[in-house]
């Protein structure tokens, strides 16, 4: 499950689609940060500053996922761009 690059999607797309993801994975039961990486180029992305986060989540309906939460920085604030679980 993706979503890559909310600048391509209206902000209730995006609402909409995340919610559509999330939403049958249930309540979060634990989460742990598994990492912390910035990135000046990430693939199919213009040339800027990035972070990728990733967690280890255990959901009430899936167990043992992994999140990976992608940020950019624009006018000097961490925006959300992606959210892949897996």
């Amino acid at each position: 499950m993706r979503f890559f690059f909310q600048s391509q999607l209206s902000q209730s797309k995006w609402d909409t689609a995340l919610k559509g993801v999330r939403t049958p994975l249930g309540k979060v039961n634990l989460r742990a940060e598994l990492g912390v990486k910035e990135y000046a180029e990430l693939s199919g992305a213009p040339v800027g500053e990035y972070l990728v986060i990733q967690f280890q989540t255990d959901f009430q309906n899936k167990k043992s996922a992994t999140e990976t939460l992608m940020l950019s920085k624009s006018s000097g604030k961490w925006l959300p761009v992606g959210y892949f679980i897996k």
